[in-house]
């Protein structure tokens, strides 16, 4: 688990001693680093919140075109005899 973590925590460990060299108070880095990351995952909330609305919007402006195809399929016995007429069939290894 805790290699898994290593990523996250050296970069939170570079921004927060990288803040605290600016600031020259560890507990005011600590505070910032804190608004910093809230600020992040907020952000990356309301990415999470939006992305059903949006797949939503796909899926309603994809049903017609769905449709469509389904009504228009051709069975698969005329595609194979249409592949094997031009040779495709030989050509797909197994």
């Amino acid at each position: 688990m805790k290699t898994l973590l290593l990523p996250l925590i050296l970069i939170l460990q570079t921004i927060y001693m990288a803040i605290a060299g600016v600031v020259g108070s560890y507990g005011v880095s600590l505070l910032i680093l804190s608004l910093i990351t809230s600020l992040i995952m907020a952000w990356l909330g309301s990415l999470i919140r939006r992305y059903p609305e949006r797949e939503a919007l796909v899926q309603s402006l994809m049903a017609t075109k769905l449709e469509r195809i389904n009504k228009n399929q051709i069975p698969s016995n005329a595609i194979y005899k249409r592949l094997k007429s031009i040779n495709v069939i030989d050509i797909i290894p197994y």
